[in-house]
C-alpha cells in the first residue's frame, strides 16, 4: 500500500514538473537537444515574446502623441526652388504700348527674371492635399530698356533720352532690381512629396527692394565702354504680386502680375511688371 501511495505521489510530481516545463517552453519557444546521458543543450527564442511586447507597446501609444507625429511631417511644396523667366512692362491698361514714352516698351527677350526661393514651409489644412505655403526668397529682375535711349533720373522723375549718335552702338541697356520676397500661397497637391504629384498654388508675393542699378555697355567710335549707375531710380521700395504656380514633380511653371506700381507716385508713367517662366524645385 505504501509503495502504491509513493508511486502515485511520484507520478503526480512528474506531471506538475512536466506541465511547468511545457509552459516555460511555450512562453520562450525553447528547443532542447540531448548531447549525452547527463547533458542537455537548451536553445531559447525570445522573438515571439519581444514581438508581443512591441505590439503591446504600440497599442498603448498615447493618441495625442500619434496626432503630434502626424502633424510634424514635412510636406514638400511649390515654393522652394529656382524660377527662371522673363519680364514684361504693362501700362495702366495692361498693354505693351507706352505712347509718348516709348522707351518703356522693354525688350522682352533681354528682360530676364531669376528667383532663388531658399526656404519654405507648408501648413496643411487637409493633409498634403490642401495647405498654406510661405517662405523666403531673393529675386533679380532685369528690364531691357530700348537701346535707342539712355535712362535718366532725378528727385522728380525717371525717364530716358534719345541717343542721337550714329557712332554709339549700344549692346546692353538694362535696369536691374534686387528684391527680398515672402509668399503666401494656397496650394493643392495630390501627394505629400512632389515625386509623381501634381500641384497648383495661387496667392500673393510681397517684396522689399534691396537694390537697383542701371547698366549700359557698347561701342562708341569703335571704343568699348561700360557704364553702371547705382540709384533707387524712384522705384517703389515695396511690391505685391499676384501669382499662379503649377507643375508636376520637380518641374513647374509660374506667372506673376504686379499689383503695385513699379515707380513711386507720378515719378514715371503708371506701369506693372508681368513675369512668366519655369521652375525647378529642390
Amino acid at each position: 500500500m505504501k509503495k502504491m501511495k509513493l508511486s502515485l505521489a511520484f507520478g503526480l510530481l512528474l506531471t506538475i514538473q512536466f506541465a511547468q516545463a511545457q509552459t516555460k517552453e511555450e512562453n520562450t519557444d525553447s528547443t532542447k537537444i540531448k548531447l549525452g546521458k547527463d547533458t542537455e543543450l537548451i536553445i531559447i527564442d525570445h522573438s515571439k515574446k519581444n514581438k508581443e511586447e512591441k505590439q503591446k507597446s504600440d497599442n498603448s501609444t498615447n493618441p495625442i502623441e500619434r496626432i503630434t507625429d502626424e502633424k510634424s511631417k514635412k510636406y514638400q511644396n511649390t515654393w522652394s526652388g529656382m524660377d527662371v523667366g522673363f519680364n514684361m512692362l504693362l501700362n495702366s491698361a495692361n498693354q505693351l504700348s507706352f505712347g509718348n514714352t516709348p522707351y518703356w516698351e522693354n525688350e522682352i527677350g533681354r528682360s530676364t527674371s531669376f528667383h532663388f526661393n531658399l526656404f519654405s514651409h507648408k501648413f496643411p489644412i487637409v493633409k498634403q492635399y490642401v495647405g498654406f505655403v510661405t517662405g523666403f526668397g531673393f529675386g533679380m529682375n532685369t528690364i531691357g530698356i530700348n537701346r535707342d535711349y539712355r535712362l535718366q533720373t532725378n528727385s522728380d522723375s525717371t525717364y530716358a533720352i534719345l541717343i542721337n549718335d550714329s557712332t554709339n552702338n549700344v549692346r546692353v541697356n538694362s535696369l536691374t532690381l534686387g528684391v527680398f520676397e515672402v509668399p503666401l500661397l494656397l496650394e493643392f497637391a495630390t501627394k505629400r512629396k512632389r515625386e509623381q504629384s501634381f500641384h497648383l498654388a495661387a496667392g500673393v508675393i510681397g517684396g522689399i527692394r534691396v537694390g537697383s542699378s542701371y547698366f549700359m555697355r557698347g561701342k562708341k567710335n569703335n571704343v568699348k565702354y561700360r557704364e553702371t549707375v547705382n540709384d533707387d531710380f524712384n522705384i517703389n521700395p515695396f511690391q505685391l504680386d499676384a501669382t499662379v504656380r503649377l507643375g508636376y514633380g520637380d518641374f513647374g511653371a509660374y506667372a506673376s502680375y504686379g499689383l503695385t506700381n513699379l515707380f513711386k507716385g507720378n515719378k514715371a508713367p503708371q506701369m506693372s511688371v508681368f513675369q512668366f517662366g519655369v521652375t525647378l524645385h529642390f
